[in-house]
């Protein structure tokens, strides 16, 4: 699926939903801005993506994950799990991620391969959304998919 950055989110619902920005749908058919990203992103988007104890930032999960759009590849992540000390591999692409934004009373949803986008494809996501990242506090709790839920309901009812 792609999605121009800074769209509106109007994926499987029946009308965009205007306090979710689109960030990081890429498509090989389709533009996208490269450069490098500092590790320190790199290290808390991985965070965010791996962890769902305490916060969860993930919503509209699969039951299997979708392959990238860029090399048709299904691509499994490898990590560091810090509670088995043990490298394990995380498959991305069964998720979306939703971001609370650092600029406006929005969030930004991408979708979970946008770590591999980043990282093998140097995709070099809005600087907005980057902030956004690093401004999180990941010792608060949070659950993507209640928000997103509401915001769809939220959106919903304007159609009445």
């Amino acid at each position: 699926m792609y999605f121009k950055d800074h769209t509106y989110y109007n994926y499987y619902v029946n009308k965009p939903l205007e306090m979710i920005i689109n960030i990081g749908w890429l498509s090989y058919e389709h533009f996208y801005e490269m450069g490098d990203t500092e590790p320190e992103f790199i290290e808390k988007l991985t965070e965010i993506i791996i962890n769902d104890d305490f916060y969860d930032y993930k919503f509209n999960r699969i039951r299997c994950n979708t392959s990238c759009r860029l090399c048709k590849e299904s691509i499994l992540q490898p990590y560091i799990n810090k509670k088995r000390n043990a490298l394990m591999d995380m498959p991305l692409g069964f998720c979306e991620l939703l971001i609370p934004s650092q600029v406006n009373n929005q969030y930004y949803a991408s979708p979970g391969l946008i770590l591999h986008y980043i990282r093998d494809h140097y995709y070099k996501p809005p600087q907005e959304y980057i902030d956004s990242v690093m401004a999180l506090d990941l010792t608060q709790p949070f659950n993507a998919q209640d928000c997103f839920d509401f915001v769809r309901e939220s959106n919903q009812v304007k159609l009445r």
